[in-house]
């Protein structure tokens, strides 16, 4: 952070002396009448801060195009959307981006606000207020391409959701005029496929196992170091408990205390069994939603 504020300092730095150096150049020419606050000289420093990655200053300057410039709102407004949504305040982005849609109706901006919108919620990791958004909108999508961007990004909201059967029926029989769109579609129908197919572990029969022969369901969930671990703890526990009581009978202490120890470690090896399936489980989903392709930004 602290080297592209660096870079972004030296960069703005160039251009004023760029900037400056036009100006003597001009006033040498006699061309003393440029206006560096024309509303195309503000735009042309906004499109240069956001190539610089500069997204809050970009939206400040776009802004500024837009006092001028009403004329040219519902464009504006989207780029400024778009500075805050690379920014990271998505709030901002969704507010600014229904301005467009709201407000430009017949804008030919009011599609990609709309995809903003539910891209925005996504990347928030709000799947549920993206698909709720898609739903209200999608009637409004006339292009075929444009409803099958909805719905490739309801299967994404959908399948980060392990809402592997849902995420399927939102792509069903759908083809389109774009290949990668349908190169996308396919992937993630794959995907929900294999969501739904996926080589769980139950986590009951973990712990079964595991209250039967210690360990065993370690084992079962492929953690075969602390299966045996605790086969071992449990089993060497347990034999000098009963090595105790045998010697002592039931004032044995020895035997009291080491068959509480392995009692606990025991109980603990059913309960952690259980939780080890869970845990693989999780991890097989997780494996999956990061193979998937990258979600369309626009």
């Amino acid at each position: 952070m602290i080297m592209r504020s660096f870079y972004s300092s030296v960069s703005h730095f160039f251009v004023s002396i760029i900037l400056g150096c036009g100006i003597l150049i001009a006033s040498a020419s006699g061309e003393t009448n440029v206006d560096y606050s024309s509303p195309e000289n503000i735009l042309r420093f906004a499109e240069h801060l956001y190539e610089q990655r500069d997204y809050l200053r970009a939206a400040g300057e776009y802004k500024r195009y837009l006092f001028y410039s009403p004329q040219d709102a519902d464009g504006t407004l989207y780029r400024i959307g778009i500075c805050y949504r690379r920014a990271g305040d998505t709030e901002k982005a969704i507010n600014t981006f229904r301005k467009v849609t709201t407000e430009h109706v017949d804008s030919s901006f009011r599609f990609p606000a709309s995809y903003q919108i539910a891209y925005s919620y996504f990347i928030s990791e709000r799947y549920k207020s993206s698909i709720q958004y898609l739903d209200q909108v999608v009637g409004d999508a006339k292009d075929p391409n444009e409803r099958g961007k909805f719905a490739t990004l309801a299967a994404y909201s959908y399948l980060h959701q392990r809402q592997w059967h849902k995420a399927e029926q939102a792509l069903a029989s759908r083809t389109f005029a774009d290949e990668n769109l349908n190169r996308i579609t396919s992937s993630l129908r794959a995907s929900a496929q294999e969501g739904m197919n996926l080589p769980r572990k139950s986590p009951i029969l973990a712990g079964l196992l595991s209250a039967v022969v210690p360990g065993t369901g370690k084992i079962y969930c492929k953690q075969y170091g602390d299966g045996l671990y605790s086969l071992i703890l449990i089993g060497v526990t347990g034999l000098l408990a009963w090595d105790g009581f045998r010697d002592d009978g039931l004032r044995s202490v020895s035997g009291w205390i080491l068959g509480s120890i392995s009692g606990i470690f025991y109980t603990g090896n059913v309960y952690g069994s259980s939780v080890a399936a869970r845990v693989y489980n999780r991890q097989l989903e997780i494996d999956l939603l990061r193979r998937l392709p990258i979600v369309p930004d626009k």
